[in-house]
């Protein structure tokens, strides 16, 4: 579970799925997220979203923009990207930005 974690952290930009993660571990990707619950009580594919999240609100803080955000955290298409965001987080990155939450 730690190697999946550093995985998931080295690979926040890229195309990141419990797919693509399976099988650079050599297991069933049903099988690794099974695992991966057990031992974590998250599945994995929320973890990736949660560590991608984070990682784009430390982005928005240091005031990159939001497409930026959205390619280095391994969102292709923006839109999706402010879509996953404000239902993490409740406002769009826009909004995150300009708010004090921008600020901390």
């Amino acid at each position: 579970v730690s190697g999946i974690r550093r995985l998931v952290q080295e690979q926040l930009s890229g195309r990141l799925s419990v797919g693509s993660i399976a099988s650079q571990c050599h297991y069933n990707a049903v099988y690794l997220s099974r695992l991966f619950k057990e031992e974590t009580g998250v599945s994995l594919q929320d973890y990736i979203i949660r560590k991608r999240m984070e990682k784009a609100r430390e982005l928005l803080c240091a005031g990159e923009k939001i497409g930026d955000v959205a390619a280095a955290v391994g969102y292709e298409n923006c839109p999706h990207f402010s879509r996953a965001f404000k239902r993490i987080f409740g406002v769009s990155p826009k909004q995150y930005q300009s708010s004090s939450h921008g600020a901390e």
